[in-house]
């Protein structure tokens, strides 16, 4: 979604008929996503700015994105599509 702060609420892409995302190790080995519970903190539970220490073995994350025809109104054969893209946390320095 594209929201400017008060008046328009728009959506970037139409048709999407699924969303995966997959988490990858320094391995480059599938991590399952059930791993990623509340905690252990960094630096601790009480500060601030903590965050989860899970986020820290993720190395790249894979987004695929199944588009739907946009035909549906013409009756014509409904063709999905399939995209994928990896991306890694910029804060990361992957070789």
């Amino acid at each position: 979604m594209r929201y400017d702060g008060r008046q328009s609420d728009l959506p970037i892409v139409d048709h999407v008929s699924s969303v995966r995302f997959d988490y990858f190790g320094a391995g480059g080995e599938p991590i399952d996503w059930r791993r990623f519970a509340d905690g252990p903190w960094v630096p601790d539970a009480v500060s601030a700015d903590r965050f989860d220490a899970d986020l820290l073995a993720v190395r790249k994350v894979r987004v695929t994105l199944r588009i739907g025809s946009a035909r549906m109104m013409l009756r014509a054969p409904l063709t999905d599509q399939e995209f994928a893209m990896d991306v890694s946390p910029r804060n990361l320095n992957l070789p």
